[in-house]
């Protein structure tokens, strides 16, 4: 059985559906809650929305990122899925790809991110999004991208 680690934060509409429908499909599925990864870390986030000890959540980043690498060398997943992912660092997602880990990365918001997909996108083995313009620039930027629509469950009324 495949395995997935699904990066995503716990308010996300997606949160429920996207690890549901893996299952659906045979796949096992762990969750890496990168707004609350640890509970040191959720401490900290607190800690700084109170006292702004990093403006920046620089600290916050770094301890996000290390607590991913070391899931991902618990879990062994073939597949890291993870959900716009803007706290993740380049560094941090060769590091899991070095692991024989298949990067994914599935960028809901369109063209206003269009900077940040242009430096960290192309680090994923594969980039989705649901946006045929945004794809187009992506790809004439050589980041290799797909388009994988929004989609949802169909109501049973």
């Amino acid at each position: 059985m495949k395995t997935v680690l699904f990066c995503i934060h716990k308010k996300s509409p997606f949160y429920q559906v996207i690890p549901n429908a893996l299952r659906s499909l045979g796949y096992k599925v762990y969750i890496f809650d990168y707004y609350q990864p640890e509970l040191s870390i959720r401490l900290l986030g607190l800690t700084n929305n109170f006292i702004k000890l990093d403006p920046n959540r620089e600290f916050i980043n770094k301890k996000i990122n290390t607590s991913l690498v070391k899931r991902v060398a618990k879990v062994k997943p073939d597949y890291l899925l993870v959900i716009k992912g803007l706290h993740f660092y380049n560094s941090t997602i060769e590091e899991i790809k070095k692991l024989n880990v298949t990067t994914i990365n599935w960028f809901q918001d369109l063209l206003e991110f269009m900077p940040w997909l242009k430096e960290h996108g192309r680090r994923y083995d594969y980039l989705f999004s649901p946006d045929p313009l945004m794809l187009r620039v992506l790809n004439n930027n050589k980041i290799r991208s797909y388009l994988l629509p929004l989609a949802s469950e169909p109501d049973s009324v």
